[in-house]
């Protein structure tokens, strides 16, 4: 079983049809759309067929109803959410600019009603055999009892350079780690220039305890690195709709190639090929995301792996 803890959004997007003006009015198109970071690794696991237990808080107004219906349309389990009547579902509100996203206002303090009491019995449920993914929008507090009270495989994205902070004293713990550039700096408390500094990163990471270093590098691909092997890989350049939600899909696909025990090169392949799919998606999941279409897609690329 593959168990999510964290947040779920509702995401509003402002489009604008041309490079932003600021302090005043842009022409463009604005949409709901269902977000928040764990909520989007559950969406892009259950798409994928992948049996999923969600454990989030919702208000109980009409964004939270909308949002927890959608994912029990897709047979994702949320019995241990939680429903909150005194607070208003976590909303994002972006906007977006020549495709990628300009700046952003995030109103989730529903997540912090998740307390060690909360969530007790759910981590309970949790065996050394299950996957849980977790995202840094928790409070510092659950992350530190959750490390200390889960024996399963654990995978867990930075999401910015400050919520480092709340992941590098439990590395021992983390099964696989998604950070950027940035957040990597951040967590080996060492600038990243040059290959043999991201090499030394993620010799770094490993010694603290990460069993999967995977270092997002933007339109330069992806750094791999385990305890046997290292390797930087690259796709040429891919069309992008709406950046929002690539780098969750990436963590659906790294967590999707861990569930099937697949190699690491097959993992990572996958992970990059559903942050595609999600790139070219004016949602935050891909709608059409199934296996099938996944299967298809990664047929299409030309993965280019170099030993390191």
């Amino acid at each position: 079983m593959i168990y999510v803890l964290g947040g779920a959004n509702m995401d509003i997007y402002g489009i604008s049809r041309s490079t932003i003006n600021l302090r005043d009015s842009n022409i463009g198109t604005v949409q709901t759309v269902h977000g928040g970071v764990a909520r989007n690794v559950t969406e892009s696991l259950a798409r994928l067929g992948l049996p999923v237990k969600f454990m989030s808080a919702f208000g109980n107004d009409a964004f939270g109803k909308e949002l927890m219906e959608h994912l029990e349309s897709l047979n994702v389990d949320l019995s241990d959410s939680l429903v909150v009547d005194d607070e208003k579902t976590s909303t994002y509100l972006a906007v977006i600019n020549d495709g990628d996203m300009y700046v952003a206002i995030c109103d989730n303090q529903i997540i912090f009603k998740l307390t060690e009491k909360s969530i007790d019995s759910y981590l309970k449920q949790i065996t050394k055999d299950d996957i849980l993914v977790m995202d840094t929008n928790l409070s510092e507090e659950i992350i530190s009892y959750v490390m200390n009270h889960v024996d399963a495989r654990i995978f867990i994205d930075p999401l910015s350079i400050e919520k480092t902070e709340k992941i590098k004293d439990h590395l021992k713990n983390i099964y696989a780690c998604k950070p950027n550039i940035y957040e990597a700096e951040a967590m080996v408390g060492k600038k990243i220039r040059t290959l043999e500094e991201l090499c030394a990163a993620g010799d770094t990471l490993l010694a603290k305890g990460v069993r999967h270093v995977c270092i997002s590098l933007g339109d330069k691909g992806m750094y791999y690195q385990n305890s046997d092997e290292r390797y930087l890989v690259q796709i040429t350049p891919q069309e992008m709709v709406n950046a929002s939600g690539a780098g969750d899909a990436c963590m659906a696909g790294i967590v999707y190639g861990s569930y099937h025990n697949m190699s690491s090169k097959d993992m990572i392949e996958y992970a990059m090929t559903n942050a595609v799919l999600a790139l070219q998606s004016e949602t935050t999941v891909n709608q059409q995301l199934n296996k099938e279409l996944l299967e298809k897609k990664r047929s299409t690329f030309k993965f280019e792996w170099r030993k390191l």
